[in-house]
């Protein structure tokens, strides 16, 4: 009979232990991000977005997703015409 209680207390206490882990680990994350959110040009209304329903971050994905290849299509776009700029620049400029 003890042995079949250490038994059931024993991964009790290490699934305790692991998902303690885990929720420092999450909380540090969530941290570290607000931080990253707070020190660029990311827009602070992003901070606490895990409190949104399932639906809306579901949404809110799809935005981020669309928002950023529209954003990859302007950068490439960029750094084309920057390119394609310093070629013809070198070919007038004989000192560049």
């Amino acid at each position: 009979m003890p042995s079949n209680t250490g038994t059931t207390i024993i991964p009790f206490l290490m699934v305790f232990v692991l998902q303690n882990s885990q929720n420092r680990d999450s909380t540090a994350l969530k941290a570290k991000l607000d931080e990253l959110i707070l020190t660029s040009s990311a827009e602070n209304k992003y901070i606490g977005i895990e409190k949104l329903e399932e639906h809306e971050l579901d949404r809110l994905t799809e935005l981020l997703k669309e928002h950023a290849q529209d954003a990859h299509d302007h950068a490439l776009h960029r750094k084309i015409s920057n390119a394609v700029g310093k070629k013809r620049k070198r070919r007038t400029d004989p000192a560049a």
